[in-house]
């Protein structure tokens, strides 16, 4: 008889392979750990933007994260010690201990403006430049031979801000687009409204610009009125808001400086403008703004009484906020005054005057 072959025993005991089975397990169970443990380490990078370098580094250090100033810069809109930016980012997870750069801000820079008066065009242009100021020049028709700077805006000792503009009074002749081309205005009646606005101490912008684009229009044939000729005769709002209503102009320009309303001009319209036609003439006037290093921003539509009140076209000129220190250095400038008529002026010959 054939015997029958007996099954090959497993060379591997079962207790090696519950034993196997617990290493593996101990195996995964000590990488979740150390994932778990790895994931405990990660900490939520705080928010400092907008605080103050001292609250900022201890907030960093209270989400055990290292703080590191890592510079600071020139900014307009941020008093000093104002952090303007952090790395890594607000809410990134990071492992604790990682470290947390913040730059601040050094404040809002001033310049002491030098005096060029008399010096070399080119050098003048240079050691204003490199103190991060503009230039721009404004050529004198007058008969002056060389290239020396004959007068400057604003004057030598100025504070002004990195960016801010001066402009040089240098020999030659007038550039073209110094040059003004008269419209025939005949028939048009406008009403020009100087606000009392707040100024500053013996400035009268919103007046000395009204009366430089009053004289303007009448040489050109228009009727020009003003509801003031000087800071004594300013209205209350009350009676601008009755004599707009009862004003049979075709056109009102209001023209005031406002505190808390932005630098630089803006033309506006009422928001009761059903024909578009002011928001129209504000466009045109906006355009028409060549002023070199002056900021123009862009016409919109406003609440104001006066505006509304009146029965024709009605636009509002803000010529800048007095808190503002180049706005404010401006409106004691009598060719400032005279481009930003002169700007006016264009925007209303283009839209109702022949040339």
């Amino acid at each position: 008889m054939k015997k029958t072959p007996h099954k090959r025993r497993s060379l591997v005991p079962k207790a090696a392979i519950v034993a196997g089975i617990v290493i593996v397990l101990l195996i995964g169970g000590a990488v979740a750990a150390g994932v778990m443990v790895h994931r405990s380490r990660l900490v939520e990078a705080p928010d400092v933007t907008g605080m103050d370098s001292e609250a900022a580094l201890a907030e960093i250090r209270a989400a055990d994260l290292v703080p590191r100033l890592a510079g600071s810069r020139v900014s307009a809109e941020h008093a000093a010690d104002i952090v303007l930016s952090q790395r890594p980012m607000a809410g990134a997870r990071v492992t604790r201990g990682t470290t947390v750069e913040v730059v601040v801000s050094a404040g809002t820079q001033t310049i002491a403006v030098p005096d060029v008066v008399g010096v070399d065009l080119d050098d003048a242009s240079r050691q204003l430049e490199r103190m991060g100021l503009t230039v721009t020049l404004k050529p004198d028709s007058q008969e002056t031979s060389g290239t020396a700077v004959l007068e400057m805006f604003p004057s030598p000792g100025t504070l002004l801000h990195p960016g801010d503009t001066v402009r040089l009074t240098v020999p030659g002749a007038a550039a073209p687009a110094h040059v003004l081309l008269p419209f025939a205005l005949d028939g048009v009646s406008v009403l020009l409204d100087p606000s009392p606005g707040e100024a500053g101490e013996g400035q009268d912008p919103a007046l000395e610009v009204a009366r430089r684009l009053a004289a303007l229009l009448k040489a050109s044939g228009a009727q020009a009125t003003l509801t003031r000729n000087s800071a004594a005769l300013a209205m209350p709002q009350s009676e601008r808001v009755t004599r707009s209503a009862e004003s049979t102009a075709a056109v009102l320009v209001t023209v005031d400086v406002a505190p808390g309303k932005g630098p630089g001009i803006t033309v506006s319209y009422p928001v009761n403008d059903p024909e578009g036609a002011a928001a129209s003439l504000a466009r045109s006037m906006t355009a028409a703004m060549r002023l070199p290093g002056v900021r123009v921003n862009t016409s919109g539509a406003i609440r104001d009484d006066v505006l509304e009140a009146f029965p024709g076209i009605a636009v509002r000129v803000g010529l800048g906020d007095p808190r503002d220190a180049s706005d404010r250095a401006r409106f004691d400038d009598p060719g400032w005054a005279d481009e930003v008529a002169r700007g006016l002026y264009r925007g209303l010959g283009e839209a109702y005057g022949q040339r």
